[in-house]
């Protein structure tokens, strides 16, 4: 589908009648300008024109085109700058209108820039012929009516086209008969979207980069309503953008800027400004957002104290339509901070040791079964996740062929800023069987940090001035010497490798310490022996570690087949994975989660 064909721009006889009445519409025009300015209803936000400029670097991933940023001024009503003096505004609003995809339309980059285009409509009349002003006002009045008929009310689309774009028109232009008409269907539609909720924000997390934008759009969409006093109601539309802002405050890094982005914290001016995005976002609900937003970007710290933590939300979030996931052991704690990825076959992973990411990028696998290279044949679904006050958990599991499972754990430990990563490949069982599988991932570090290994030892660190996160591949044998089914490595492409090679049925766990205290002291770690009624299981039926920091210990116990009363040091228990802080004082073993079969989803 399509706009309809705009007039010729070449031939004015092309035109339509109502086209060539520029005079009234001038008067119009400046009426409307002068009645409702925007600078009026964004206030300090709006002196550096920052006002249509939010979300965009994020979005993109590096700086604001020039362009954009004149033509945001320009909607702002202030005086152009030397470079917007040179702007010929002809040529870019000749190519929107030309170029313009009704199908990319629904992207939220693609609809900021319509809804820019129409901020800048009351002041580009005197910057271009009136012929491509008034084309250029039926196509966004088009693209608006077009949007506002589609029955697509969860979609990004609807509350920024159907929506943002016609309060735009009707506000900017408010002196237009056309647009005084469209006040009331675009309010509508921002409390349809808004209505949706779990539904709409699954849609903006789909392509959670974009998400600044649409909250952007919500904020300016809010100004709008409450300044022609369209607003009914004012619960959905709070809802709805406190639950954005709470996702797009867990999806920024503590600089400011976005979690997978390569925009840099100057690129990001704008949304960090102290009348930008985050500041306006907070209208949403100050009391809530405002700590959440002021912890997340290292502003504050919550020391513990109570009253100031059961304000925050929840220090977990998974969204199982978008596929993504944030955990965090508090919001004003940084090491550990993890977000996933799942959508892609290739999930994407972003873990924080201290204010920078540590790694970032596609979390890749390679599994061979009987030296025979494997593919995905699923994407990635959830199968468990839990969360409380000590850890956060998160299972995943993807199909291979050969009817391989591979499972994949990712859980944080919030007292001790420590992190599980860990893959179980699950291959079929057959009677006497001894398929071999071998087994390896690629996680990418950074360029911010420095890979650091020991000499006799096969932990590693991450080294940022001083090392910020200790990693430990507790499938290996500890030390160098002698040999290993499992190894973690370096390649020159700055990856970690952990590989792991065994029979059938294989389980390689990499532990994370973000807590540079303990990095000086003594460390093991061991392969625990699993018994079942007295007999020793393979290493293809289950399997358990145990590693030991100073004074602290702690297990982590994996099922790989069947299910049975098992053991190991001094524990029995029936589970698919278990965890736990260990006493050696006592032999007592604290819990800190554990996964069954009848294990509820929370």
């Amino acid at each position: 589908m399509s706009i309809d064909t705009p007039p010729n721009l070449s031939n004015p006889e092309s035109v339509p009648q109502n086209h060539l009445l520029w005079d009234e519409k001038t008067v119009l025009i400046r009426q409307s300008r002068e009645a409702l300015a925007v600078r009026d209803i964004f206030g300090p936000a709006t002196k550096k024109g920052g006002v249509y400029c939010w979300g965009v670097a994020a979005a993109i991933g590096q700086s604001i085109d020039p362009t954009w940023r004149a033509l945001s001024r320009l909607s702002c009503g202030l005086r152009p700058g030397k470079t917007d003096s040179a702007l010929d505004w002809e040529s870019p609003c000749r190519e929107f209108i030309d170029h313009f995809d009704i199908e990319q339309a629904e992207s939220p980059l693609n609809a900021s820039l319509a809804v820019l285009w129409a901020s800048a409509l009351p002041r580009l009349n005197d910057h271009v012929e009136p012929v491509t002003w008034s084309t250029l006002f039926a196509t966004l009045q088009q693209l608006h009516e077009l949007f506002l008929q589609r029955d697509e009310q969860d979609r990004v689309s609807h509350l920024m086209l159907a929506g943002e774009l016609g309060l735009t028109l009707a506000s900017c232009l408010s002196k237009m008969p056309d647009c005084k008409r469209m006040r009331k269907p675009a309010a509508r539609a921002i409390h349809q979207w808004c209505r949706q909720d779990v539904h709409s924000v699954a849609d903006v997390l789909g392509s959670h980069e974009e998400s600044r934008l649409v909250v952007a759009s919500l904020i300016r969409s809010w100004a709008w309503i409450r300044r022609l006093k369209l607003d009914r109601s004012e619960k959905s539309i709070a809802s709805a953008g406190s639950c954005l802002v709470t996702w797009m405050t867990a999806l920024t890094r503590p600089d400011g800027t976005s979690a997978f982005s390569s925009a840099s914290r100057d690129d990001l001016a704008d949304d960090l400004a102290p009348n930008g995005l985050f500041q306006h976002s907070k209208v949403f609900d100050e009391e809530r957002l405002t700590p959440a937003i002021d912890a997340a970007l290292g502003k504050t710290e919550s020391r513990r104290r109570l009253a100031w933590l059961v304000s925050l939300p929840e220090a977990m979030h998974h969204e199982p339509d978008a596929k993504l996931a944030t955990m965090t052991c508090e919001w004003d704690i940084r090491p550990g901070k993890t977000i996933v990825d799942y959508s892609s076959e290739d999930m994407l992973l972003e873990i924080l040791a201290g204010k920078q990411a540590a790694i970032s990028g596609r979390w890749q696998s390679q599994i061979e079964y009987d030296s025979e290279q494997q593919h995905p044949v699923s994407s990635w679904t959830d199968v468990c996740q839990f969360s409380d006050d000590d850890v956060h958990y998160l299972e995943l599991e993807q199909e291979w062929t050969s009817g391989i499972t591979l499972q994949r754990q990712i859980l944080m430990f919030r007292d001790d800023r420590c992190l599980l990563l860990a893959d179980a490949v699950r291959a079929p069982t057959l009677n006497n069987s001894t398929h071999r599988v071998h087994y390896a991932s690629r996680i990418p570090v950074t360029d911010a940090f420095t890979i650091e290994s020991e000499d006799e030892t096969r932990e590693l660190f991450l080294t940022r001035k001083r090392p910020k996160a200790l990693i430990i591949p507790l499938a290996a044998n500890e030390w160098r010497v002698g040999p290993s089914d499992a190894a973690l490595r370096i390649t020159e492409d700055r990856h970690l490798v952990a590989s792991v090679t065994g029979l059938e049925r294989i389980y390689s766990p990499l532990w994370l310490d973000f807590s540079p205290h303990r990095f000086k002291r003594k460390r093991t770690w061991r392969q625990l022996t699993v018994a079942d009624q007295l007999r020793i299981v393979n290493a293809n039926e289950a399997v358990a570690y145990r590693f030991q920091q100073g004074s602290e210990h702690w297990t982590v116990y994996c099922s790989l087949h069947g299910k049975a009363c098992r053991t190991f040091l001094g524990k029995h228990l029936i589970a698919d994975f278990y965890c736990s802080r260990f006493d050696p004082g006592d032999g007592l073993h604290e819990e800190l989660v554990t996964v069954d079969d009848s294990s509820e989803e929370t």
